[in-house]
């Protein structure tokens, strides 16, 4: 997704996965604006395990459960 139209969204979480990396939060915050967004100002960044989406088969549908759960716990 580009990062204009995250900021034009201004989403109230934001899902994150960095594909084996650790999860940087400030470079969320480094790029231009987005430290305005609602979902980076109100704490509801969530990291997204890479394992969980990443692979094919049934980790799909475990991930899917997954998601589920943080964006409950999120919001």
């Amino acid at each position: 997704m580009a990062p204009e139209a995250v900021l034009r969204a201004d989403p109230d979480v934001i899902l994150v996965c960095w594909c084996g990396r650790p999860f940087q939060p400030e470079r969320l915050t480094a790029r231009p604006g987005w430290a305005a967004l609602r979902a980076i100002r109100e704490g509801r960044v969530v990291e997204v395990p890479a394992e969980d989406f990443l692979q094919p088969g049934f980790r799909l549908v475990f991930g899917f459960e997954r998601l589920k759960q943080l964006l409950r716990s999120a919001v």
